[in-house]
């Protein structure tokens, strides 16, 4: 017998639609501009938002919540430089 949400993604992967995301950065600090190697060091935030309708619930069922925020700390840049 198959579980509850055996088959919750089946049908998201017949569709295969888009899901608009929501894409920001804000520069906050120019670090360092080194002029001869092109590297600029920015401290800058990225910020990512989007609704996977795979990821719904009944927000009654869990308090009134409705949303969940995850934050995943610094990154690393194309190059492998961290921040």
């Amino acid at each position: 017998e198959e579980g509850a949400g055996a088959g919750a993604g089946t049908e998201a992967k017949k569709k295969r639609e888009g899901i608009p995301i929501e894409v920001g950065i804000n520069f906050h600090r120019i670090l360092d501009v080194n002029e001869i190697t092109s590297i600029v060091d920015l401290l800058v935030w990225f910020r990512q938002r989007w609704v996977d309708p795979r990821l719904s619930w009944d927000p009654e069922l869990y308090g009134g919540l409705t949303a969940v925020t995850f934050w995943i700390g610094d990154g690393t840049g194309p190059g492998g430089e961290t921040s």
